[in-house]
Order: structure tokens, then C-alpha cells, then sequence
């Protein structure tokens, strides 16, 4: 009734009040959930039967043949299956995909440009300085949280970067059809891609940082066949991203990786067009957006 990696055994994982309970079958679930029902009486712990459902995943046989109409309970009530369900901020579903945790931060990242539109984020008489603030502490985390847990590919990169630069050309009544990356270089908001490398660099060096996270990550390294061809794997994105046969060479390499990333986008930042283009965002009012968008256009 686990997730067995080496001589590590995952069964439980709990978060403040959230308990995810992982089995092979539908009897190890019930147990599972028994045990979890005992301690909650004893140390008089309530779970609440309408927010407790469970997910198939990974197996197509399993998923189709239900062990023969077995039910799963808990504290008297069915537990209802779903195909998705949001875990610590994360839609997860079924399959394992990033695209409906994707589909609604996209959701809520245009929620919160079409609010802050009233608080005259896209207004020629705001300045760039408010704009950016508004922009960098309310939209954008709402786009990227849990970006460090996605397996995301290049489309979706290249999705998540249009979506962005449109919203930051909106801010500031900037044509669609004018370049992106200086803009960006100027207000000092670095690509999707240098965020993505950067994530999961960070969150790499979380992982190893501590004794259990990096036995685990050591273990499925060394002893999952799998995990070297399963494009959904974490591990497997992070040893793509660094090219390292083990933790401490994905540190390195990776850390390497996100230096030169870095190195990069601080060379831009200092190109003469893009320092002209700082010192027109200093302006406000039809200064600033005539300018923006006679600098910026892209000429055929």
C-alpha cells in the first residue's frame, strides 16, 4: 500500500491539514483510510467526507476494471472518484498533465489584468513604475505559481511568453506588432524561458538540500528504468534540463546553466536600444507611448 523507491516507502503525505494517501489497490486504500479514521478519534482530528475523493492513476487496466465494483470508504461515506483535483494550489489530474493546472492560471492571470485595468494600470498617466509594480506583485505570480512542479514543453513555453508580452504591450498601449524582447529587457522582466530554467534550478537545490528529497531524487536516478523516458517525470525534466547522471552534477551543471541565462539577459539589458527605451519609460502620457511604439515596430 505505497510508493516504494528503493528502501524508501511513501504511503502518507500530509501539508498543514491536507492528507494524500497513496495505495496500489482499492483494500489498501480502505486500510489506509481506516488507520487515518482511528487517528482522527483518538487525537479528535474531523475530516470533512465531502472533500475526500481519490484519483486512478497511471494504470489503464486498473482504471477500466475498478476490482470489480469495490468501493472505497471512509468514516461511512463513499469516496467519490474524480478525474482532477486541486492539491495545494496544483490541478492534478489522471493523467498526470500539466495543461488544466496551465489552463487555469492563464484563467487567473487574465482575471487580474482585466480588475487591475480599473486601477488604471493600462492609463497613459500612470506611471511606468506603478504599472510594473502592479504588474510583477499582483498578475504575474498568479501565471507561474507551482511553475517549479510543471513538465512543461516548448509550445506551452512559447504560449505562456506571447500571452505575457501581450498583456505587458497592452500595459502600456504598445502595438502587438512590435518587438518583445527589448521591451521586456527594459523593465527588467526576464522571459519565460529564463524563469523556467531558473524554477527548476532553485527548485532542484531544494530538493538536494535536504537528506530525505535527495535520497529519493538519488534513488530514482540509480534504480527507476522509467524515469529516463517518462516525459511526465520531474527527475527526468531536471536531468534533460542539466545533462547530470546524478544530484550534485545536476546541481552544478545546473547552476551553471542558469549563470550563463543569466549572463545573457544582463548583456541585453545593456544594449543602447534597450537603455533608450528606459529612459522613454521614465515619460508618461502620449510621450511614452508614441515613443514605445516608433522604437519598438517591427520594420518588413
Amino acid at each position: 500500500m505505497e510508493s516504494k523507491i528503493d528502501i524508501t516507502t511513501i504511503n502518507n503525505i500530509f501539508y498543514a491539514d491536507d492528507v494524500l494517501l497513496i495505495a496500489n489497490s482499492f483494500d489498501e486504500m480502505n486500510q489506509l483510510l481506516e488507520i487515518t479514521n482511528k487517528y482522527g478519534q483518538e487525537y479528535e482530528i474531523k475530516f470533512n467526507p465531502n472533500k475526500t475523493h481519490f484519483m486512478i492513476m497511471f494504470s489503464k487496466q486498473f482504471k477500466e476494471n475498478r476490482e470489480n465494483g469495490k468501493l472505497i470508504m471512509f468514516q461511512n461515506y463513499e469516496v467519490k472518484r474524480v478525474i482532477m483535483m486541486k492539491y495545494l494550489g496544483m490541478w492534478i489530474d489522471e493523467t498526470f498533465n500539466s495543461r488544466e493546472h496551465l489552463k487555469s492560471r492563464i484563467k487567473l492571470f487574465n482575471m487580474g489584468s482585466q480588475r487591475l485595468k480599473q486601477c488604471g494600470i493600462t492609463s497613459d498617466c500612470t506611471s511606468s513604475e506603478v504599472k510594473l509594480c502592479f504588474y510583477k506583485t499582483y498578475i504575474r505570480p498568479a501565471l507561474y505559481y507551482g511553475f517549479d512542479n510543471l513538465v512543461i514543453n516548448k509550445t506551452q513555453i512559447k504560449t505562456l511568453q506571447t500571452l505575457e508580452s501581450k498583456l505587458i504591450k497592452a500595459m502600456f498601449r504598445i502595438s502587438k506588432k512590435t518587438r518583445s524582447t527589448k521591451l521586456l529587457r527594459a523593465v527588467n522582466i526576464e522571459k519565460v524561458y529564463e524563469l523556467w530554467i531558473k524554477t527548476k534550478v532553485k527548485f532542484l537545490n531544494r530538493l538536494i538540500q535536504f537528506e530525505l528529497t535527495r535520497n529519493i531524487v538519488e534513488s530514482i536516478i540509480k534504480y527507476d528504468n522509467t524515469s529516463s523516458t517518462d516525459k511526465k517525470s520531474l527527475v527526468m525534466d531536471l536531468i534533460v534540463k542539466t545533462n547530470g547522471k546524478n544530484s550534485m552534477e545536476m546541481i552544478n551543471r545546473g547552476n551553471k546553466i542558469m549563470f550563463e541565462t543569466n549572463g545573457d539577459a544582463l548583456l541585453e539589458s545593456k544594449l543602447e536600444c534597450v537603455i533608450e527605451i528606459k529612459e522613454v519609460l521614465k515619460t508618461i502620457g502620449d510621450e511614452r507611448r508614441i515613443k514605445l511604439n516608433q522604437m519598438l515596430r517591427i520594420e518588413y
